[in-house]
């Protein structure tokens, strides 16, 4: 199996075992596509499953109830621990959409030659923004769409970049 981070549970919160919960997801509903979540054990080093019989969104940020753990001293094993999900649970995309996962590390093409490599991808006004460390190691954050990409190919890491001279 492949893991795939997805969030970090925080602290206890409550008495019921609740946990304060940070998701590194862009709509929360899209946690309904999981069946279960993974946490490394510590003792052991290996992944464990987990469910989730609860989200809840309040004031106080996301609070998240696990099957199995029904008050405050049971979670606390899970202080600052990092959840994942099984990269085989994501959800199939249409065509020309791509998970940030399969962006990262993808080489840059720019006039033919290689450019650079993908570091991240953030969105500004709901728009998709590359992060190319450039061969120089400086940085240039390039929009994500037809005006500055050319093409995308995931199978060899591969993305051809355009008309990007006024960025440098």
């Amino acid at each position: 199996m492949n893991y795939i981070l997805i969030g970090k549970f925080i602290k206890p919160s409550g008495l019921k075992g609740e946990i304060k919960t940070k998701f590194y997801v862009d709509d929360l509903s899209e946690l309904e596509n999981y069946n279960s979540y993974y946490f490394r054990d510590k003792k052991t080093n290996s992944y464990m499953g987990l469910k989730f019989s609860k989200i809840k969104v309040t004031e106080k940020g996301v609070l998240v109830k696990l099957d199995g753990y029904e008050d405050r001293t049971s979670v606390e094993i899970f202080n600052n621990v990092y959840f994942y999900i099984d990269e085989n649970e994501l959800p199939k995309l249409k065509d020309n959409e791509y998970y940030i996962k399969d962006i990262l590390d993808c080489e840059v093409y720019y006039n033919e030659s290689k450019f650079g490599i993908i570091k991240n991808v953030f969105e500004v006004a709901g728009k998709p923004i590359f992060l190319i460390e450039m061969n120089n190691k400086k940085e240039i954050a390039v929009p994500m769409n037809k005006n500055y990409v050319e093409s995308i190919d995931i199978e060899i890491k591969k993305i051809i970049i355009k008309s990007i001279e006024y960025l440098l």
